[in-house]
């Protein structure tokens, strides 16, 4: 019988369960943001050495969405490396709880069953959205819950990838643009969507891959990757 079940793509290749590349192999979890840098992201972690990359992401999730997933990806794909990257959304299945405590509970729970497999995993933290609270750091409060996941469990770090796409961490619709991207007469150019969320210059409904270029989901994901392989 062959073995025929899609787990990841790479480089427009088929990877088929039984037939695992060696690793590294990255499994992302993710929500929207994480939807509109994958491009970018898969570009460079393939650049820095990705062997096989797996993508778990749908606009508007939370890690509530994927608990029943981690332990099938772990089996099938057998990762080396998670990235966890998710910004605050609020589903379903956080509906009557609360928000920062679910949170923590749920990619505790993702983190505890990755790396009790070996699987070093990577917490992301997101920019902040237009008016959220930031701390003298920088940090919003989702930030403080991934670095107190983080200092209390081995294997297991923070990505500081909002700091690519914020003022110091604090949110901004510009920044001064990078060598090679096509910049207003200030310098600027824009890394943040209208909503004061996500990162296309233009609405896109449903959040997904912007179809124009986008400097905001550019940076994200290449911090991502940074962090994750450097």
């Amino acid at each position: 019988m062959i073995l025929a079940v899609v787990v990841a793509t790479l480089a427009g290749g088929v990877i088929l369960r039984g037939y695992l590349p060696e690793d590294p192999r990255i499994v992302v979890y993710g929500d929207s943001l994480m939807v509109e840098a994958q491009e970018d992201f898969r570009a460079a972690a393939a650049h820095a050495g990705a062997h096989a990359i797996l993508m778990k992401m749908w606009s508007g999730t939370a890690p509530c969405n994927w608990l029943g997933d981690v332990p099938t990806t772990i089996r099938d794909f057998r990762p080396t490396i998670a990235v966890i990257a998710f910004s605050g959304n609020r589903p379903s299945c956080m509906n009557g709880r609360d928000f920062l405590a679910g949170y923590q509970t749920d990619v505790t729970t993702m983190v505890d069953q990755l790396t009790s497999d070996g699987v070093e995993v990577r917490i992301v933290d997101a920019p902040p959205r237009r008016g959220e609270l930031v701390d003298a750091g920088g940090r919003t409060a989702l930030d403080r819950v991934w670095e107190q996941i983080a200092s209390t469990t081995p294997h297991t770090g923070v990505i500081h990838a909002g700091l690519a796409v914020s003022d110091h961490g604090r949110f901004t619709t510009t920044l001064p643009c990078d060598p090679g991207e096509s910049c207003g007469p200030d310098g600027r150019v824009v890394v943040r969507a209208p909503d004061g969320v996500h990162f296309c210059p233009r609405p896109v409904l449903p959040a997904g891959v912007c179809a124009e270029y986008s400097s905001g989901a550019r940076r994200y994901g290449l911090a991502i990757a940074h962090g994750v392989l450097g």
